[in-house]
């Protein structure tokens, strides 16, 4: 079977790598962040325009490009895909752990329904993440205001 000229392409090993080790205050030409994340040039302007980016920009600033290519692949894809040698840029509390919890059948079947429909999506695991980020309330950042690891992983790939 044919493989799909406009299939996503996980990118190498090498390519994220070269993209981790850029200073965070660069900008990424839009060839490139297309490329991390898996698609066109063509697309991935689409895609700015429709997140309100200006269609004249030829480079976005490191973290964006690294947000999208966190919404484009599994978190476990890209951390797997570095290796161990990226401590120094991915923040230890961003890592991924095993939880186990129990939770009510229904809102597992319910869950696992909206990962696989919702098109930015990567799986169960980012899915319920993104959820649990964004449930993150004021109170709680504010405890832990003098924990700089729980802070860098929080504002991950932000990283000023």
């Amino acid at each position: 079977m044919p493989i799909a000229p406009a299939a996503p392409r996980f990118p190498l090993r090498e390519t994220l790598a070269r993209f981790f080790r850029l200073d965070p205050r660069s900008r990424i030409p839009l060839d490139e962040a297309a490329r991390l994340a898996g698609t066109t040039t063509e697309r991935f302007r689409a895609l700015l325009l429709a997140d309100g980016a200006h269609d004249s920009s030829t480079s976005i600033p490191w973290p964006e490009a690294a947000a999208y290519l966190f919404d484009a692949w599994p978190r476990a894809r890209i951390l797997d895909a570095l290796g161990p040698g990226f401590a120094e840029i991915i923040p230890p509390d961003f890592r991924l752990t095993r939880v186990d919890w129990s939770l009510p059948i229904f809102l597992v079947r319910a869950l696992g329904h909206q990962a696989a429909r919702v098109s930015h999506a990567r799986g169960i695991d980012d899915y319920v993440a993104d959820l649990l980020y964004c449930a993150i309330e004021p109170e709680t950042l504010d405890a832990f205001r003098d924990d700089r690891e729980f802070l860098r992983a929080f504002h991950f790939p932000v990283l000023d």
